[in-house]
């Protein structure tokens, strides 16, 4: 059977609906709305779920309604075909906001449920019924997950526990395809920012490439000697080295914007990483002191790992404090299969406040108006490289006296 939904704006079925009834309503079609399940087939996984419903309580019928502002809506249902029907006639609206298992024997024999055509023999003949709420993560309930038989009948407690856990698991499916969505919906985003960014660095990148390049074959040319020379040859060969390695970077962060960028593993010296690193920002570097403690090789991708190093030396060098020379420090240390990577500072130190936002979008370790924010996003894209090596990343300070981020990858 086909049929289209729509989700409306939260009018009362009741005209003497309390504030309470509305602030339920808004709240639970705000829910159903994010998951965007009405009107759509039911998935694999909810399906599934349905049968397993009536399997673990030996029922013949099943289904997952969600109860709207007007009507109830079945996302899946075993025993019989899903359907739409008016909220007051929903069986599950009756017991909406019950807490926990709601079971009725015989329906025909309880006031609540006699008149209802679903009862009576109008639309249905259901004479057993039984289910249990389906609540968000935030406490909101959206419907009930239900087993019904045509016959009077009992239920013992282990079966409505099972039933419990099933419709624990409705809620998670629920969840879990909605932070499916939100994720590619961020992946597409970040890649077209990606894109556009990638395509107004390189051009830039390769006109300074080039011109680089001529000055030393110019120079190679004319056979220029004495130390000034060999100072300018060794100077442009470092840059040239420097422009090629942030195109390359371009690149791979590009790919790994986008929704199928794969990561290119392989063995990455976190030692002469973060020499490279050192030396592409020796400018930012002045007058700092860096310690560098032996560090380890480990797999990853290369470009993604130096951006990851890269963002977290440039945060310290950009967030020096005013009063006291710049001191970073870079170690690391085998903690059972993980390398625990830190990059410690003297620097300004990040607020405690803002700590545990830190690694998201736009959020800034300084306030506003400081004249140190940045754009809040070089943090993010570390919390992104590291966790897409399966590692974790962190932050300690005391929102005085510097700030130490560190990060694990596998060994």
């Amino acid at each position: 059977m086909g049929y289209r939904f729509q989700v409306r704006s939260v009018e009362p079925v009741l005209p003497g609906a309390s504030e309470d009834e509305r602030a339920e309503d808004s709240a639970r079609l705000a829910s159903i709305t994010r998951y965007d399940v009405v009107g759509r087939p039911p998935s694999e996984a909810l399906q599934g779920l349905a049968r397993l419903a009536a399997s673990v309580t030996g029922m013949p019928l099943s289904a997952i309604d969600l109860v709207t502002d007007h009507e109830q809506y079945q996302l899946a249902t075993v025993g019989f075909t899903a359907d739409v029907c008016a909220r007051e006639d929903s069986l599950c609206d009756v017991v909406l906001q019950e807490p926990g298992a709601v079971v009725v024997e015989d329906m025909a024999l309880d006031p609540r449920f006699a008149g209802n055509p679903f009862v009576d023999g109008t639309r249905a003949a259901i004479r057993f019924y039984a289910s249990q709420q389906l609540v968000t993560a935030r406490g909101v309930v959206i419907g009930r997950l239900c087993v019904f038989d045509t016959e009077p009948r009992e239920i013992d407690q282990v079966r409505l526990d099972d039933l419990r856990t099933v419709a624990d698991s409705v809620v998670d499916v629920l969840e879990l395809s909605l932070r499916n969505r939100e994720l590619d919906g961020s992946n597409a985003r970040l890649g077209g920012f990606a894109s556009r960014v990638s395509h107004d660095l390189k051009t830039p990148l390769t006109s300074i490439s080039m011109t680089l390049q001529l000055l030393r074959d110019e120079m190679d040319v004319e056979e220029r000697s004495g130390a000034d020379a060999e100072e300018v040859r060794w100077l442009l060969d470092k840059s040239v080295a420097a422009s090629e390695r942030l195109a390359h970077m371009v690149d791979s962060v590009l790919s790994h914007a986008t929704i199928d960028g794969q990561l290119q593993r392989t063995n990455v010296d976190l030692q002469r990483l973060v020499d490279e690193v050192l030396d592409d920002l020796r400018v930012e570097l002045t007058d700092a002191t860096v310690e560098v403690q032996p560090l380890p090789t480990v797999l990853g991708d290369p470009a993604h790992l130096r951006t990851l190093v890269q963002n977290l030396v440039e945060n310290a060098a950009r967030y020096r404090h005013p009063d006291r020379p710049l001191r970073i420090c870079v170690q690391a240390e085998q903690r059972g299969l993980m390398q625990h990577v830190t990059v410690s500072d003297n620097g300004t130190g990040i607020a405690v406040e803002r700590q545990h936002r830190i690694f998201q979008h736009g959020v800034r370790g300084v306030p506003e108006g400081s004249g140190l924010a940045g754009a809040g996003i070089g943090l993010e894209i570390c919390r992104r490289v590291v966790e897409a090596h399966a590692g974790t990343i962190g932050v300690l300070s005391d929102g005085e006296h510097g700030t130490t981020v560190w990060f694990e990858l596998p060994v």
